[in-house]
């Protein structure tokens, strides 16, 4: 058992000091390189007191406030690293494989640029990672591929910032977001669903064949953040954990493709066709098709059930978009899914035209700012069709204009 998990027996007036799990963070990082380990621990004791609850704030700001850091993602990062870390969070065309092969096994806590005050979920982090199976494709690189996608899409589509502003309602769902991005494929055992269900494996037996992949990453990760060990749910009242708690509920079963079809149909007839009815500030709308209606801010434009469907396709098209990478990235991609899944590579074109465009034409109809990533999605699936070079070289680094 990790001595930060003893320690949390211990009482401090104020809260429980960064400088006892400080030590553990080293002993846990010590096999890196010292610059990037010394960039890893650098948001550790950035002060002295985390709070116990909401409104026992001591020398930080609230937990919302910790969440409004998006831009903050460089920090103060070795140049060797530096210079993969600046995109995450603004580009859709972050070199995930080639960040984890130099932040070594600690590559999700870049999770601490959002600053969240909770030391606790750094750690709760660095177990989910230490969770992720060998496999090629769904491995821990693909969970940090996925957490950095995700960012951009909620950052250029203004909704981070929506989030960000509605108080600590909008910071619980936006942290919600975060970790079933990061969660979402714990402990995947590199087989489909099918396959699990027709071998009746274990897994397929104890959720009754439905959606068992991404129940039983629910059901352990779940487990290990409400456990009193990780120290995180107790942090929060018991509506907003429940609330955090169904965020990721939500988006992680929504990242089940033998759902995927009926929750592209879903956001076309809830969302795209019928935004702003119903929604807490109703305004003129029209359906969102090619020439329809740009809105301004859709997400204000939404009611709750439009914006939990809204993050689920967010979250859909940050798990499959490795296909909208430059190509070379996308060929490293397609080659690890090949590896896990004996897939031929002509069925990569079946799977962006059948797949894939559906979903980004759909999310970029709401949201054009994403509308980059359409254009890199129609490159890559004319490479597939054609066997021609790349139409355009789009670099990992590369921003949304």
């Amino acid at each position: 058992m990790h001595s930060w998990r003893r320690r949390r027996a211990a009482k401090h007036t104020g809260g429980t000091r960064y400088g006892d799990v400080l030590q553990d963070l080293k002993q846990a990082t010590k096999a890196l390189r010292p610059d990037i380990r010394r960039f890893l621990l650098s948001t550790a004791a950035t002060d002295s007191v985390c709070p116990d609850s909401f409104g026992r704030m001591s020398h930080r700001a609230s937990f919302g406030d910790a969440l409004y850091a998006w831009d903050d993602f460089a920090l103060a990062a070795p140049a060797e690293l530096q210079a993969l870390v600046e995109p995450v969070g603004n580009s859709f065309f972050f070199d995930s494989i080639s960040f984890c092969e130099k932040a070594g096994a600690h590559a999700l806590q870049l999770l601490r640029v959002l600053r969240l005050p909770k030391a606790n979920i750094c750690l709760f982090l660095d177990e989910i990672q230490r969770g992720y199976l060998p496999n090629p494709y769904h491995s821990a690189e693909h969970a940090v591929d996925v957490v950095c996608r995700l960012g951009a899409l909620l950052e250029h589509s203004g909704v981070a910032r929506e989030l960000m502003g509605s108080g600590r309602e909008g910071a619980v769902v936006l942290l919600g977001s975060v970790l079933a991005a990061a969660v979402h494929d714990f402990r995947h055992p590199g087989v489909t669903n099918n396959f699990a269900v027709q071998t009746q494996m274990p897994v397929a037996k104890q959720f009754n064949d439905q959606s068992v992949l991404e129940n039983q990453s629910l059901a352990l990760s779940l487990s290990m953040l409400e456990s009193e060990e990780a120290g995180i749910a107790n942090r929060f009242s018991r509506e907003r954990f429940l609330q955090l708690r169904a965020v990721i509920v939500s988006l992680v079963l929504a990242t089940d493709m033998s759902r995927h079809f009926e929750l592209v149909r879903t956001f076309h007839t809830l969302v795209l066709d019928n935004i702003g009815r119903g929604s807490e500030n109703p305004m003129q709308f029209e359906k969102l098709s090619a020439g329809g209606t740009v809105l301004p801010n859709p997400w204000r434009a939404l009611n709750k059930k439009q914006k939990d469907v809204t993050l689920q396709i967010a979250l859909k098209v940050a798990d499959i978009g490795h296909c909208a990478l430059p190509h070379a990235l996308h060929l490293q991609w397609v080659r690890r899914l090949e590896e896990e899944f004996f897939l031929q590579g002509d069925r990569e074109a079946e799977l962006i035209e059948v797949v894939a465009a559906p979903l980004f034409r759909s999310w970029c109809c709401l949201f054009p700012e994403c509308s980059p990533i359409e254009a890199a999605l129609k490159n890559n699936e004319n490479c597939w069709l054609h066997a021609c070079e790349p139409i355009s070289d789009l670099r990992a680094g590369d921003q949304i204009p």
